[in-house]
């Protein structure tokens, strides 16, 4: 059963940075990209190259991460986002997909209008 409910945008691989782990304020990620974003929250895709946390580099799992709240930036947006990471799951070939779901405190019409905000797949290309 697909419990997902709600509209998703596919997304330019529009790069998140400086991905820290607020808990720790240690940096778990040096990059990662958008591969989609909800009202819910958004899903990057993170190689394992980029994975800073060392008990975690040869790991085929970041389910300890669950849980965690994080900070991110959006350098070509000039935009930092917190949220939770809710789910993690490898995808093969050291590729790991991490769902972060907003924070409580981010507004429903700001997530609205970030999601009309971000590029479309092929808008960003010259």
């Amino acid at each position: 059963m697909d419990r997902r409910s709600a509209r998703r945008k596919e997304t330019q691989a529009l790069m998140a940075t400086q991905i820290i782990n607020c808990d720790t304020s240690k940096k778990i990620f040096k990059s990662g990209y958008f591969v989609n974003t909800s009202l819910k929250g958004f899903l990057l895709s993170v190689c394992r190259d980029d994975i800073v946390q060392e008990d975690l580099k040869g790991s085929l799992s970041l389910d300890t991460l669950i849980g965690s709240s994080v900070s991110l930036l959006i350098g070509n947006m000039e935009l930092e986002l917190d949220g939770e990471i809710k789910v993690t799951r490898h995808v093969g070939k050291g590729i790991f997909e991490v769902f972060i779901h907003f924070s409580t405190e981010t507004p429903r019409y700001w997530r609205e209008c970030l999601i009309d905000l971000m590029p479309n797949p092929g808008e960003l290309e010259d």
